[in-house]
């Protein structure tokens, strides 16, 4: 009695083992929606406004964060006026959608652009929170973290062309741009490794393009 009962549970474990959902594997944008692919290659639109994109699937692959194109008046920014833009998070079964963060104008002399132009969002490793980019200097981008569990936004440091390193040894540091100066004149451009809160971890190598084709071949072979 005791061994068909257990044959019995066994088959059930295997039933629900296999009708468990697929998990999703990426996060795509169509016609400016948030558009979600499983495993099973199905596809599944999660927002519908047609002005989202830049979307990044949190590491547990239950979460989305993504930027959002907003309606009304242009804001200063260091180069010129921007549009304003958003960021969002959305769960991938398309529930729990809501702003994190929004867009700010430039503050008059002696102020500065914390929060001109959003760009890059991107999960940290351990998942509790996101880094951004934003445009809030003439020469460079300033790169900010934001707490998902206390809301805590804090600037780390200035820098471009944001990557979170997924993987290797360096795992859960930033790629960055950083615009430098040296120390008789003039400024150079470099590919840099820096932790989480902004210290640096080490330089890469000169910027040639600034494409992502150049960043996802740093990535490959010099981390």
């Amino acid at each position: 009695m005791r061994h068909r009962a257990a044959i019995a549970l066994t088959s059930l474990m295997i039933a629900a083992i296999g009708s468990a959902p697929a998990q999703p594997q990426q996060v795509s944008v169509h016609d400016g929606n948030i558009v979600l692919v499983d495993a099973a290659g199905k596809q599944r639109q999660l927002t519908s406004l047609g002005r989202d994109g830049e979307p990044d699937l949190s590491p547990d692959k239950q979460w989305i964060v993504f930027v959002r194109s907003v309606s009304g008046p242009k804001i200063s920014g260091p180069t010129g006026d921007v549009d304003p833009n958003e960021i969002w998070i959305i769960r991938v079964d398309g529930q729990q959608a809501r702003q994190l963060v929004r867009s700010e104008g430039c503050e008059p002399p002696p102020g500065g652009c914390p929060l001109s132009g959003l760009r890059r969002p991107q999960f940290a490793d351990d998942g509790n929170g996101i880094f951004f980019e934003t445009g809030c200097a003439v020469v460079t981008d300033c790169i900010y973290h934001l707490d998902l569990r206390s809301a805590v936004r804090k600037e780390i440091g200035g820098g471009s062309f944001l990557h979170v390193i997924r993987d290797g040894p360096q795992r859960g540091n930033l790629l960055v741009i950083k615009h430098k100066y040296f120390m008789c004149g003039g400024s150079y451009d470099w590919w840099w490794v820096i932790k989480p809160d902004g210290l640096e971890v080490g330089a890469l190598g000169e910027v040639k393009e600034g494409s992502e084709d150049e960043a996802r071949s740093v990535l490959s072979f010099c981390i």
